[in-house]
């Protein structure tokens, strides 16, 4: 037996060790390939909580497996693809020869010759985007995330809003990306299920408002200031959840192709109009400013920067859909309100708070807010509206997305790391969590300098350490796919 025989041999073992000991398997062509599951979200107790009781019927997917002894086009197309290729991903993660990976040359094949199944995940990683996988994922998860949601019922954190809002995204830029409408049908679906769990339709009253809310409320307001048993609908969830809503509302207003849709556009414009208005109520004028912010309920502080962000970009998309000035003068105070806590130091790095510059001076201590600069996790959520507002051809100071998207090319993504905190002035190292993910919001900087995404695709796909899952393990890395579909992989 020659060496390079034993070696594949050796490979073909370690592949049939690997799958029995990390997933298990059916003998025969039955062969199946279990995949892990992603992280738990930070650990609350929902063993007390009250499920909500909805007008629809919601079930955990089963776990996910990758079947065995299909065709190339079976184990790429809608039903397959999202098993088969996290089946490819985790294989060559784990080491296992290449050539005794089922499935790899239907997604990879002009792969590298190598036979290092770590140079050929990174090539798989930074080549193979494909549509139905990412369908795959998006069915998936919507169907998990309700699952969890009517489970967590009156004991909910943030995840249900998060969660929600980011899952839209994704289905939102995977359209763009791709025109295929079988994105937005999946998004409508899952978002009239969405609009049928509001505290207004289930009857739940809202302790600090102390009405019921035409919005989603949670407890980990309630939970944050010491009283998990209190129900709070907050402006900056409503924001969350409403953003690729009212996305794909201006999307289906602009572009005849999706007349079909107008009704639901249609909707969610009325519903925003009227809901959003309620949250007035929460806000406060700053001592000392000339200025009035979101308050956070409960919790006596305003509301961070990058969650008041987040709701401008839902802004964008109702103004352009509206033309309302009502809509245009918020953004506007969002982006002033930024301006003045900004410093841009000597070598032209840029930094800001956690806080806007208004902040009560007792919350000045809370643990996000005691860095000269954002951590990243935290700028990745600040970032995008800045220059989606620019696109939109609201005024932001050039100075400051000129420093901006400095700070992100050479310190927040330089050299192939990701940085823990936005200005060099913080060091630290990123944790072992979804801080990493925030990498995905940076792209945005790339309608700047193209050099950013380039960037930000090397990291993901070389360093193992930081994204030892690749991208379909959590939402936002989801959403870094979508931003890579049916893109020409010559345009870097």
């Amino acid at each position: 037996m020659t060496t390079k025989t034993k070696r594949t041999v050796v490979a073909g073992a370690m592949a049939v060790a690997s799958l029995a000991l990390l997933f298990g398997f059916a003998g025969g062509s039955n062969l199946v390939f279990g995949l892990l599951q992603p992280k738990k979200e930070r650990r609350i107790d929902y063993s007390q909580a009250v499920p909500l009781q909805v007008s629809f019927e919601v079930r955990k997917p089963k776990k996910l497996r990758a079947k065995a002894d299909l065709s190339c086009a079976e184990a790429r197309d809608e039903q397959n693809a999202f098993a088969a290729y996290e089946a490819v991903r985790k294989m060559l993660s784990d080491g296992i020869d290449p050539e005794t990976i089922p499935y790899l040359d239907c997604f990879l094949p002009d792969r590298l010759s190598s036979d290092d199944p770590q140079k050929i995940l990174s090539q798989f990683l930074g080549e193979v985007f494909e549509p139905n996988a990412l369908y795959g994922y998006l069915q998936r998860k919507s169907e998990e995330h309700l699952h969890k949601v009517v489970q967590q019922g009156d004991l909910r954190h943030g995840s249900m809003a998060w969660g929600t809002g980011m899952l839209g995204n994704i289905a939102l830029v995977a359209y763009q990306r791709t025109g295929q409408t079988r994105f937005v049908d999946l998004y409508v679906d899952f978002f009239e299920r969405v609009m049928e769990m509001r505290d207004s339709v289930l009857g739940l009253h809202d302790d600090y408002h102390d009405r019921v809310m035409d919005a989603w409320g949670s407890a980990n307001l309630g939970r944050n200031a010491g009283d998990a048993s209190l129900w709070v609908a907050h402006v900056t969830h409503f924001s969350i959840i409403m953003r690729p809503a009212t996305g794909f509302a201006r999307l289906i207003n602009e572009d005849p192709a999706l007349a079909e849709y107008r009704p639901f556009a249609e909707d969610v414009i009325d519903f925003f109009s009227t809901a959003y208005r309620q949250f007035d109520v929460d806000l406060r004028p700053a001592e000392g400013a000339d200025e009035v912010w979101f308050w956070r309920p409960l919790v006596n502080k305003f509301e961070a920067t990058n969650h008041v962000h987040l709701q401008g970009q839902t802004l964008l998309n109702m103004y352009a859909i509206t033309g309302d000035e009502f809509y245009a003068d918020r953004i506007r105070w969002i982006i002033r309100v930024f301006e003045r806590g900004v410093e841009i130091d000597k070598d032209g790095y840029i930094a800001w708070n956690y806080f806007p510059y208004l902040q009560v001076p007792e919350s000045m201590n809370d643990p996000n807010a005691r860095g000269y600069s954002e951590y990243v996790w935290k700028a990745g959520l600040t970032v995008p509206f800045l220059y989606e507002a620019v696109q939109a051809g609201f005024e932001v100071d050039p100075s400051i997305i000129a420093a901006t998207t400095k700070t992100i090319r050479e310190h927040v993504v330089a050299n192939n790391d990701l940085a823990h905190y936005f200005h060099p002035r913080n060091q630290g190292s990123i944790p072992e969590d979804a801080g990493r993910a925030s990498i995905i919001g940076f792209l945005s900087a790339a309608t700047d300098d193209p050099a950013i995404e380039a960037q930000i695709i090397d990291i993901i796909t070389t360093r193992r350490d930081l994204y030892p899952e690749g991208w379909l393990n959590s939402g936002r890395m989801a959403l870094g796919y979508a931003t890579q579909l049916n893109r020409d992989r010559s345009e870097r």
